[in-house]
């Protein structure tokens, strides 16, 4: 198929690769279309970690400024990467409040960024509850790669109190039904999490597979957020595993594309671990210059990154 517009010519392919293997799928209206295209253009942005770039595409669309609900959700996710968690909590809940209760698929979509930015903000019950009822309203089973992210988020809220045997249960399930929907990248964000549960069962050996294979799979997306929370994880088990010079080959992979951290307690992460792995290696002029650089007001650093820094 050839078309000007790339995403064009993959959805004919599709359709064709369709119609050889029996399939039907009704064509979409093409303002339907147009505004498809848009929220993936926003969303590729948003993986790289180009949020202004997402912000413009979002804000200059006639058709999501008409849906505006839609508008507005996908500003929370700016906010979320942008490490606004506050901000992206206040406008999630004014929305849920709009929506119905039940059979909403656009209401799972709200519990589950909702939860997101609740396990940022150290509210790990609350956001338990939104992941619990998401998956209620996904219960029917028709939007598997939605229940998956449900059941992911649950499966994390669970590892946390260290409700590992359910914890492994989520993620189990969560991984049937991404494989289900075709999401790769929901894949590798279960692997990330396993990997990170592995480190707080005290296994960091066990979560090297997971959190290498995640790592490369972000990298070859260009999810920049995700490699971004991957590698600071891979980073803590080779440290545990006192392998500092291997933790040191990690950090230099976030460091490298520590611009593009759009998050500044991700870039506050990427310091702190280059103090501590600097520290481990005798380098102290080096930890010496990179603490002297952090900041000494760390109120609007999240919990986790406050207690790191004091």
């Amino acid at each position: 198929a050839k078309h000007a517009d790339a995403l064009r010519a993959a959805a004919e392919v599709a359709d064709r690769l369709l119609a050889r293997l029996g399939l039907s799928q009704p064509p979409l209206a093409p303002t339907s279309n147009v505004l498809q295209d848009r929220l993936q253009r926003a969303q590729a942005a948003m993986l790289a970690n180009d949020l202004e770039s997402a912000r413009d595409i979002l804000v200059s669309d006639p058709d999501l400024e008409r849906s505006e609900p839609e508008l507005r959700y996908r500003l929370a996710q700016l906010d979320f990467r942008a490490g606004r968690y506050v901000e992206a909590d206040t406008s999630l809940t004014a929305l849920l409040a709009g929506t119905p209760t039940t059979g909403s698929l656009f209401r799972a979509r709200l519990l589950n960024s909702r939860g997101a930015v609740r396990i940022r903000l150290d509210n790990f019950g609350d956001a338990e509850k939104d992941f619990d009822a998401a998956v209620d309203v996904l219960r029917s089973g028709d939007h598997p790669e939605e229940s998956g992210r449900a059941l992911m988020g649950r499966a994390v809220t669970r590892a946390v109190r260290h409700d590992f045997p359910d914890a492994l249960a989520d993620f189990g399930q969560s991984r049937v039904q991404l494989e289900k929907a075709g999401d790769t990248l929901g894949i590798a964000r279960v692997d990330s999490n396993l990997g990170g549960m592995e480190i707080d069962r005290d296994r960091p050996e066990d979560a090297i597979g997971y959190l290498g294979s995640a790592a490369e799979r972000f990298e070859f997306y260009g999810a920049i957020n995700e490699l971004f929370e991957t590698l600071t994880s891979l980073f803590s088990a080779r440290m545990t595993l006192l392998q500092p010079v291997a933790a040191l080959a990690v950090s230099d992979r976030s460091w490298a594309l520590r611009d593009r951290a759009t998050d500044p307690n991700q870039g506050l992460n990427l310091k702190l671990d280059r103090v501590d792995v600097f520290m481990a290696l005798g380098r102290y002029r080096e930890a010496g210059s990179l603490l002297d650089s952090l900041p000494s007001d760390v109120s609007q650093a999240n919990p986790f990154v406050a207690r790191r820094l004091h």
